[in-house]
């Protein structure tokens, strides 16, 4: 199992990534008009949304080509399909990676496998979604992990 002090830095990574991801994608001319906002509830399955579209960034410690996918927690590949209970229709759902080289964006789609994974932060099984990084779309090499 990592130490707290591991898990407190992941968490503060994070939360630097996505102030830095935020004022990108706020600046994209792909959402020009649509401003994100992050989520209220910091529990909550996504980090962000705007009026048609919702997003999720993960952030990655390495470089994009080290694996050959990337995972996901399952649960929040589920929402994504229609037919899940709280999925949000009308709305559009992306997932962004921020790796060492670059941020990348993945429509969701049924292009992915399910695992499961031995998380050891909380001792236990969990079903993960695998994520071909072949299906990766480079949005901005100069947008990168801490």
């Amino acid at each position: 199992m990592r130490s707290d002090k591991s898990i407190t830095n992941d968490l503060i990574m994070g939360k630097k990534n996505e102030q830095k991801f935020l004022k990108y994608l706020n600046e994209a001319d792909e959402y020009e008009d649509k401003q994100f906002k992050v989520y209220k509830n910091q529990f909550s399955t996504f980090d962000f949304v705007n009026n048609d579209t919702i997003a999720e960034l993960k952030s990655r410690r390495v470089r994009c080509q080290k694996f050959h996918d990337t995972m996901v927690g399952y649960n929040k590949l589920k929402v994504c399909n229609p037919k899940h209970i709280n999925h949000i229709k009308d709305k559009k759902y992306v997932f962004y990676f921020l790796f060492r080289d670059g941020l990348f964006k993945w429509d969701y789609c049924d292009k992915f496998s399910v695992r499961w994974y031995f998380h050891k932060d909380k001792q236990k099984w969990e079903e993960y979604g695998y994520i071909p990084i072949a299906d990766l779309e480079l949005v901005c090499p100069s947008l990168t992990s801490l």
